[in-house]
């Protein structure tokens, strides 16, 4: 019994982070940044397919097509703010599935969020969307510039409560 908890202990020591290893990481973290850089705000698009998830006619049937005809994201980490535009066509004649379909034309989606708030734009109207807000905050801080270069402002895990999407003032008031 004696000898077990030793090496139970012992086992243990051995296993637990040390304070030079939290150290460690934030010279790993400064060196990607500076070799990434630092931007303020960043900008991509893209084309292609995008398959529906969860929206098959029936199991084990595969995901509605859309062509992407484009799509933009624009980040900006000052505000913790993001915005994404998609344009979208019908991808199968006949439609399978769910996803919104058909779709006549062109459908255009934009979706933003700003700190803990989300939102779609239709139109001339704001419509908010809180149940998409935390997957659109961990979208914005987990790009390699999210993670890295503003993982070192705070020692909090990036996706545990509000950080970073809560407002400047409020991290300095802490």
């Amino acid at each position: 019994m004696g000898k077990t908890l030793i090496l139970v202990l012992v086992i243990m020591c051995v296993l637990m982070p040390r304070p030079g290893h939290a150290q460690e990481a934030k010279a790993a973290l400064a060196g990607v940044t500076k070799a990434m850089g630092d931007p303020k705000a960043l900008q991509y698009t893209a084309s292609g397919t995008l398959w529906q998830l969860g929206q098959s006619a029936y199991p084990g049937a595969q995901w509605p097509r859309f062509n992407i005809k484009s799509y933009t994201r624009a980040v900006n980490y000052d505000t913790a703010s993001m915005r994404d535009e998609v344009v979208r066509t019908q991808g199968e004649n006949p439609p399978r599935g769910g996803g919104v379909q058909p779709v006549i034309g062109e459908q255009r989606q934009i979706l933003l969020v700003s700190g803990t708030h989300a939102w779609n734009q239709a139109g001339e109207n704001a419509v908010p969307a809180p149940a998409a807000a935390a997957d659109r905050v961990l979208q914005l801080w987990i790009t390699p510039h999210g993670a890295a270069g503003r993982r070192q402002e705070d020692d909090r895990d990036l996706f545990c409560g509000a950080w970073p999407a809560q407002s400047q003032g409020a991290r300095q008031r802490e």
